[in-house]
């Protein structure tokens, strides 16, 4: 079961696919490595990744192939939360 952070940040996640008139995508469908997402959306996620969950965009494990998809974006917060990296 998915915790109500990451379904909030998924939530927030639809909204920007559906600015750019996307309205469904796949939970292991690539968002910006295939041009779906483009920069300007991947610094409105960050931004709210760093809001929401205090990951800081500067870390050097940071690698935008995180949030790469909607599974890999739960996955790396799982195992951020796991590692007491999320406060």
């Amino acid at each position: 079961m998915l915790s109500s952070e990451v379904k909030n940040i998924k939530e927030y996640i639809a909204g920007v696919l559906a600015s750019y008139n996307i309205h469904h995508v796949e939970e292991d469908q690539k968002l910006f490595s295939s041009g779906m997402l483009d920069s300007l959306a991947a610094v409105q996620i960050l931004t709210q990744l760093e809001a929401d969950f205090n990951i800081d965009l500067a870390d050097e494990d940071f690698d935008i192939n995180h949030i790469d998809s909607l599974q890999s974006l739960e996955n790396y917060l799982n195992t951020r939360k796991s590692s007491a990296l999320i406060v």
